[in-house]
């Protein structure tokens, strides 16, 4: 992971996420050392220490001249959540519309993050059962929900590695998963794709017919390598 990228994530630029990186890194300096030490040029410098200050990433010391400590990244990271998490539900309220006859049947999804995303979201709503396929990578950010379903009662039946162990879950091992991702939930709504394009695209849709197309191909597969007892797992855990 590149901090920097994941810091611009947290609302700063590409600029600043350089300074807080390095100020994180090298501890208190001044606007002068900044520049110097980043080959940010000074007038740079002195604004996006400024705006970090503002962001809440940085402290600042008084003195002469000022110096500039970082916040902690779990401090500053988390601080920024809370404060979109604080936004989420009055926004949910404000713009959420209704769902018409006439929306479209199939979504376009692109990018692993808004995937990823879009993935959370179903399961989230699930109310049944899911069936899914994907690489362990992806199945591993999912985990959390995917425990969150089975105590909920639901259904997961899984077809995978099975590297990456989910007690209670159906699981129907085969050797490797390929870059594929389908995902169908409650029978009613299916995720499909691949992450072997560029950017990564899904299609997203609740057409019954694609839905059921999707859920017999993965019981085809499912059929051909049959469902690995619990025991086996528990003793490969």
């Amino acid at each position: 992971m590149d901090p920097i990228d994941a810091l611009l994530r947290f609302g700063l630029t590409r600029q600043e996420a350089t300074l807080y990186v390095w100020l994180c890194r090298e501890g208190p300096k001044n606007g002068y050392e900044a520049a110097k030490e980043t080959g940010i040029s000074r007038s740079n410098a002195y604004s996006a220490l400024a705006a970090l200050a503002d962001k809440g990433a940085v402290d600042t010391e008084e003195g002469a001249p000022v110096r500039y400590a970082a916040v902690s990244p779990r401090t500053f990271c988390g601080g920024h959540v809370r404060a979109l998490e604080r936004l989420t539900e009055p926004l949910s309220r404000t713009l959420t519309r209704r769902i018409h006859v006439e929306d479209p049947a199939y979504l376009t999804v692109r990018g692993t993050l808004r995937i990823l995303s879009k993935m959370e979201e179903m399961l989230d709503a699930a109310g049944e059962r899911v069936y899914l396929s994907l690489p362990d990578r992806l199945l591993e950010s999912l985990m959390p929900r995917l425990e969150d379903m089975l105590r909920r009662g639901c259904r997961v039946v899984l077809l995978g590695t099975g590297k990456v162990l989910l007690p209670g879950a159906e699981l129907y091992r085969v050797e490797r998963v390929d870059e594929r991702i389908r995902m169908i939930v409650d029978s009613s709504v299916v995720l499909t794709g691949t992450l072997e394009e560029e950017p990564p695209t899904c299609l997203f849709s609740r057409d019954i017919h694609l839905v059921d197309l999707i859920k017999e191909a993965l019981r085809g597969e499912m059929g051909h390598v049959g469902l690995t007892p619990p025991a086996l797992l528990e003793r490969k855990a």
